[in-house]
């Protein structure tokens, strides 16, 4: 694999009430090109504030951020959380999907329809159903659609949050094959952000455990859930039912 995405001694802080805190302490990571990596950790354990650096949205106090080989920042989508918060409400399904290729093109949005209609299709959404508003499909197509969103710039990287969360146990395994054969099918590199150690398993080839701003492990799923090395990182797994997976 090549590299994608490094990461060097990046640190973040927020200052709080005039009062500065420290939210990411020297983060170095190292995303390469087609592998999938979940970022995992307690709620304010830095995930949020790393995956918006990697997004762009948000600047690091200190520390480096390089792209690939020749240093030029591919493209990276997200899928975040809350499906049916993701959509406007207002705007059929097919016209949130182009939103990304408007900003980028900056063209009509009818001009992106047909192109709407082949994404939609890729993520297995009923061609009658991107004419609807969001309030009239399912959580599930809902989802879809983000993900179609998220796929329609053809991205390097995409990150998801919580991609299933907020779906039925039926729904979520029809998403995760979904998720998986995408992959495949387009070379993408993945960023999972997730508390479900379960999804982690199925999903992600690399973990990356986050306590306090600080990576207190790293490594191989694989190695990782058989032999955790971090006290901490063996009781997120104890927790998530998933210890001593080989």
């Amino acid at each position: 694999m090549s590299r994608l995405l490094l990461l060097n001694k990046i640190n973040k802080y927020y200052s709080i009430n005039s009062v500065s805190m420290q939210v990411l302490h020297d983060i170095d990571l190292l995303v390469e090109k087609g592998e999938s990596l979940a970022l995992v950790g307690e709620s304010g354990s830095g995930k949020t504030t790393l995956s918006r650096i990697i997004l762009g949205l948000t600047q690091p106090d200190s520390g480096d951020i390089s792209w690939g080989d020749n240093e030029i920042r591919p493209k990276v989508s997200a899928v975040f959380q809350n499906p049916k918060d993701a959509m406007n409400p207002r705007k059929r399904i097919w016209e949130s999907i182009a939103e990304p290729l408007i900003i980028n093109e900056k063209k009509r949005v009818n001009y992106f329809r047909e192109k709407c209609l082949r994404i939609a299709s890729e993520v297995g959404l009923e061609k009658n159903l991107i004419d609807r508003f969001p309030f009239e499909l399912s959580g599930g197509q809902i989802q879809r659609a983000v993900i179609a969103r998220a796929l329609i710039v053809m991205p390097d990287l995409v990150i998801l949050d919580e991609p299933t969360s907020a779906l039925d146990i039926s729904v979520q395994a029809k998403i995760i094959n979904l998720l998986i054969d995408l992959q495949i099918e387009y070379n993408l590199t993945y960023i999972f952000i997730t508390h479900d150690l379960q999804l982690v398993h199925y999903l992600a080839k690399k973990i990356f455990v986050l306590k306090n701003g600080k990576c207190v492990e790293k490594g191989e799923i694989k190695d990782v859930f058989s032999k955790p090395n971090n006290l901490y990182t063996r009781k997120l797994l104890e927790a998530g039912g998933v210890i001593n997976i080989p």
